[in-house]
């Protein structure tokens, strides 16, 4: 099988994967994006790539909300679309590349391995640091 065909058939690497999770997962995700991600008019091939996306997901849905979500590839792949983003190399590489400012993705880095960590749902911290991290990074760009 070519790299091409894998990539578009493989179950884990398929956007349209993202369609088979539940609306409201679906909205989570895409809320996700929208809160940490700026576009840019061009595909940021020196960003991280989805499979590493995927990752910063995972992470953030464990140290701000308490519970480990699995994310695949392909999932985050059509969450990424969804969104509104684009991809230059989505049918030859396996783990894309998207139009994403490489500053959003620098302060997401920032918010991950800071002190903040989760203690529920409805913690004021997490609202004023999700508050925080969406005004600096309308501020700076």
């Amino acid at each position: 099988m070519n790299q091409r065909k894998y990539i578009l058939e493989n179950e884990f690497d398929r956007a349209s994967s993202f369609f088979d999770l539940s609306k409201e997962r679906q909205l989570k995700i895409i809320n996700w994006i929208h809160m940490y991600f700026i576009p840019i008019k061009s595909c940021n091939y020196q960003a991280m790539s989805s499979y590493g996306l995927k990752h910063l997901y995972e992470r953030w849905m464990y140290k701000f909300e308490g519970k480990s979500e699995y994310l695949s590839n392909g999932e985050l792949k059509g969450a990424m679309f969804a969104a509104g983003f684009s991809s230059n190399d989505y049918e030859t590489s396996q783990h894309c590349h998207f139009n994403i400012s490489k500053t959003s993705l620098n302060l997401l880095h920032e918010i991950l391995n800071s002190e903040y960590r989760y203690v529920n749902a409805d913690n004021e911290l997490t609202k004023a640091t999700n508050l925080m991290i969406t005004t600096r990074l309308r501020g700076e760009l």
